[in-house]
């Protein structure tokens, strides 16, 4: 495969611009490759710089590129690619980082990506809960359910505290967790204690509370208590194993 081609694959995965099936094969590649590990934490570093960056340098050289790609744009009938776009920005970050001579930071963040970019890159909130609307018993969890999609998670953990349906305690403790755990002021510790509670009962969850639970304690900066729950999960091997297994091996 032309590194190209590889560099737009990673694009793609980076961006959420794969389907379901592609992102499968895609993390499949990345579990059994290292290397392909390697040049996905890298790309999406140099994008970080070049987003994040107000050094002068940088800021200039990206004006040209742009004037330059605002050109190419009138010549789309030879033939050139679009997607190239990605694969230059990947360059000239590079090229200008090196031009710097700021290898510590280049080191720290593509080989030692922090524990939050990390987090941000792998959480994804569960679904939302199915409820049957017109049940009497389900109108709290209508609510519980309507916050939830909105991602109004403050409100959604305010009705969850509230729900005393002791039929399902499982799935208030399950959401619960959720949306603490979505929320970017909220002590992940709560979120990690509600799914434990999930964990102590008999129900369908406990791969995905552990999956979870995981990436409470990698946004916690706990690399070992989430390399010891991300094992236990794979060894349950029903709820996002190459997921699980790519992220074990990167911390």
């Amino acid at each position: 495969m032309e590194d190209q081609e590889i560099y737009e694959q990673i694009e793609a995965y980076l961006l959420h611009r794969m389907t379901e099936q592609q992102r499968l094969v895609f993390e499949h590649q990345l579990s059994q490759d290292p290397s392909l590990v390697q040049e996905v934490q890298t790309v999406k570093a140099l994008h970080e710089i070049v987003r994040t960056s107000k050094d002068q340098m940088i800021l200039n050289t990206l004006k040209q590129f742009r004037e330059e790609e605002t050109l190419s744009e009138s010549r789309q009938d030879s033939g050139i690619s679009r997607n190239l776009y990605g694969w230059r920005v990947y360059a000239i970050a590079a090229t200008v980082v090196l031009l710097l001579g700021i290898g510590w930071l280049f080191r720290s963040q593509i080989f030692l990506p922090s524990h939050q970019q990390i987090f941000e890159e792998y959480h994804q909130a569960y679904r939302a809960p199915i409820v049957v609307r017109g049940e009497k018993q389900n109108s709290i969890w209508m609510d519980i359910r309507d916050a939830y999609v909105e991602q109004a998670y403050e409100t959604a953990v305010k009705l969850l505290l509230s729900e005393k349906n002791e039929s399902t305690p499982y799935l208030t403790q399950f959401y619960l967790g959720q949306s603490l755990l979505a929320q970017e002021d909220v002590d992940p510790k709560l979120a990690i204690e509600a799914f434990a509670e999930v964990l102590s009962m008999d129900n369908d969850y406990h791969a995905q509370s552990l999956w979870y639970t995981a990436l409470a304690w990698i946004k916690l900066g706990e690399t070992e208590q989430a390399k010891a729950t991300l094992e236990q999960l794979i060894s349950i091997g029903t709820f996002q194993m190459d997921q699980a297994e790519v992220l074990l091996d990167r911390l």
